[in-house]
């Protein structure tokens, strides 16, 4: 039956074209997880057979989240809960259906093809929405901030300054929070600004589980006032650093040894030009004087101390 149905198309002229080369192919979508939290990730999958790209829609939306070029006859994107959510990020729990659609050439020109089945993805917030707490709001340099971070489950908390990627403080999870105590002082050297200033902290929740470690989005930023500091005490933290011995002390306590050398070569010149001053005005009583020989005997020793601190300053510097 279907070779008379086949014969019957040939011999009206019709052409049969190969089902994958049809402009209105329909591509196949998966995806790794049909359940994810808005902090996980998730792996979107569309094949094709001759698509170039692939576009990702939610819902009914006509503008895709996201498009991707193909490779290998798919297209692969791995994107958060989240992100799926799009206006509805404020919802903790929500549904989305996913489908996708292929560029196919035809005829020189890229036509859309029809949209993939649709799949059902359920996003929720594994941690809800964080609460940040500070007592007191305002310290001084040495009084310290108790800053709690409440979330329904979590290992360690993560707290950050202002903006920053980088957590510049983490605490344990115990009984539904974790809480940290920071003093003005350490909050303002992390910040790095200027005196009486107001510091913006965040904090976010991690969740370590067998496969990952998820972390939540961050909460609301809170404001803690430090005051009563000078402007020498609040500048940029600078860590200390281990001075050697070698190295000159604010005191003068030490003294590196090629100063010790020049000082002593500057002595021996000074005493020598006195010596030589010494002499010239008195030659004459010199070649005299029973003490003309002591004197002679002083000469020789200043140059000795010349020379002596000429080879060492040498040594020295190399």
């Amino acid at each position: 039956m279907l070779l008379v149905l086949l014969l019957t198309l040939i011999t009206a002229g019709v052409e049969v074209r190969p089902a994958s080369s049809d402009p209105l192919e329909i591509p196949h979508l998966q995806v790794d997880s049909e359940h994810v939290y808005k902090e996980q990730q998730v792996q979107i999958r569309c094949n094709t057979e001759n698509g170039s790209h692939c576009h990702f829609y939610t819902d009914q939306s006509e503008v895709p989240f996201r498009s991707e070029k193909c490779r290998f006859k798919a297209c692969l994107i791995t994107v958060f809960g989240g992100e799926l959510l799009e206006k509805r990020a404020d919802q903790s729990r929500a549904e989305v259906l996913l489908s996708c659609a292929v560029e196919l050439m035809m005829e020189g020109k890229n036509v859309s093809s029809q949209r993939s089945e649709k799949i059902k993805i359920e996003v929720s917030d594994k941690f809800r929405r964080l609460q940040i707490h500070v007592d007191p709001a305002r310290v001084t340099a040495e009084q310290k901030a108790r800053i709690r971070c409440e979330a329904d489950r979590g290992t360690r908390c993560h707290f950050y300054i202002n903006q920053d990627t980088v957590s510049f403080r983490s605490e344990p999870y115990r009984l539904k929070a974790c809480v940290l105590s920071v003093s003005g002082r350490q909050l303002l050297r992390e910040r790095g600004r200027s005196p009486s200033a107001e510091v913006s902290v965040s904090c976010a929740v991690e969740l370590e589980t067998r496969s990952e470690a998820i972390i939540s989005q961050r909460s609301e930023e809170i404001s803690i006032k430090v005051e009563g500091l000078v402007e020498s005490e609040a500048s940029t933290y600078v860590p200390e650093t281990t001075v050697s011995t070698a190295a000159v002390s604010i005191s003068g306590q030490f003294l590196p040894p090629f100063l010790w050398v020049a000082a002593a070569e500057l002595l021996c010149l000074m005493a020598t030009a006195a010596l030589s001053v010494l002499y010239f005005r008195h030659r004459d009583k010199i070649e005299e004087d029973p003490l003309q020989r002591v004197m002679n005997q002083q000469w020789r020793e200043t140059e000795v101390c010349t020379e002596t601190s000429t080879m060492t300053l040498l040594s020295t510097a190399d």
